[in-house]
């Protein structure tokens, strides 16, 4: 979401769309009081342009424009695999109406929803929170990204490791001792 607002901040119309479809919540963090249920994904964007009628602005920036899906009921697989056929189709209208397209999915390592749409993107920025991101998930979603021979463009790691100083004297002081998976401690080597 953050990475969609800079973009339209910058002045460049961009497109964000919530297709994490089993627990959307763009359209809370962005402050967004109308969504667009997930059904009504299956019956609209088959014209050219249909995109747009379901699209809101976003607050403040009026070169962002959300598909801000709403949570729903909890979804049956059928209503899950349609939706999930109709995102590359969605992703192109998208892109014929802004300069950029950003897609929030499910994390790949929980549940295989955005591996549909890997081959109808042009990068793929994997987003990781220190100390709340499942080791074993990654892997998953390292090993699932590497079968489909798309592997990520970049890595964006929100947030701070505990313990962490934000202090400018704290310098170095962020070199505390992780469990590995094998339960052995050690030096965390990445700072």
């Amino acid at each position: 979401m953050n990475l969609a607002v800079s973009l339209a901040a910058g002045g460049h119309k961009t497109i964000l769309l919530d297709f994490d479809i089993r627990k959307p919540d763009v359209a809370q963090l962005i402050g967004l009081s109308e969504t667009v249920p997930l059904p009504s994904l299956l019956t609209h964007g088959d014209r050219p342009g249909e995109l747009g009628d379901l699209l809101t602005e976003g607050p403040y920036l009026p070169t962002l424009a959300v598909l801000a899906t709403g949570p729903g009921s909890p979804l049956d697989g059928a209503l899950v695999e349609a939706l999930n056929r109709r995102l590359p189709a969605l992703i192109q209208q998208a892109r014929e109406l802004a300069e950029y397209v950003v897609v929030d999915t499910a994390p790949i390592g929980e549940v295989s929803d955005a591996l549909r749409i890997v081959n109808e993107v042009d990068d793929v920025i994997v987003v990781t929170r220190p100390a709340k991101t499942n080791r074993g998930n990654f892997r998953v979603m390292r090993d699932l990204l590497e079968r489909s021979g798309r592997l990520p463009t970049g890595l964006l790691v929100i947030g701070e490791l505990p313990g962490m100083s934000r202090d400018y004297y704290g310098y170095g002081g962020g070199r505390e001792l992780f469990q590995s998976e094998s339960g052995r401690s050690g030096v965390s080597p990445l700072r």
